[in-house]
C-alpha cells in the first residue's frame, strides 16, 4: 500500500488529538492533505497538484495548536479534527522565531492512521523544521516539547 493513501480499515470520523498517537493522514476534497506525527507533536502540508504554494509546505513543524470548526455554526472544537468541518492548524517551524504559522484546511473528508512502518518512511521523506531552543511563555517559562 502507498503510505499515502487511505486504507478503510484504519479510519475514523473524530481524531483527539491529545488522546491519540501515532502518523494520521487528513485528506480533504483538494489534492493537498496535512500529515499529523502525534508521538513527535508535529504536522505538515503537502501540497497537491494545482494547489496554492506556501512557505513551510513539505516541512514537518512542531504542532502547537489544531481546532476544527463547523461551518454552519462557526463554533471551534479544540484538540479535534473532524470530517466535515474544516481543521485550523497553529504550528511552529522555527523554534527561534518570536512568530508561528497557522493554515486553514478545506473541509475534512478523510482521516486514516498510518502504519508504524509508513509513518517512520513519511517522516524521513519530508524535511525536518529548523533546530533550536523552544520559545517562551508570556511567563517566561519554556513552551512544552
Amino acid at each position: 500500500m502507498n503510505p499515502i493513501e487511505p486504507e478503510a480499515r484504519s479510519t475514523v470520523t473524530v481524531l483527539r488529538v491529545g488522546a491519540s498517537e501515532g502518523m494520521w493522514r487528513i485528506g480533504s476534497a483538494g489534492s493537498t492533505y496535512y500529515l499529523l506525527d502525534l508521538d513527535r507533536v508535529a504536522v505538515v502540508r503537502v501540497r497537491g497538484v494545482g494547489s496554492g504554494r506556501f512557505p513551510f509546505d513539505g516541512q514537518w513543524s512542531h504542532l502547537l495548536e489544531v481546532s476544527s470548526w463547523d461551518l454552519g455554526s462557526g463554533v471551534p472544537e479544540p484538540d479535534i479534527v473532524r470530517v466535515g468541518c474544516r481543521p485550523r492548524y497553529t504550528f511552529d517551524p522555527h523554534p527561534t522565531w518570536p512568530d508561528e504559522e497557522w493554515r486553514w484546511q478545506r473541509v475534512v473528508t478523510s482521516i486514516c492512521r498510518i502504519t508504524r512502518e509508513d509513518a517512520a518512511a513519511l517522516r524521513a521523506q519530508f524535511a525536518a523544521g529548523e533546530e533550536g531552543e523552544r520559545r517562551s511563555t508570556a511567563e517566561g517559562e519554556p513552551m512544552p516539547d
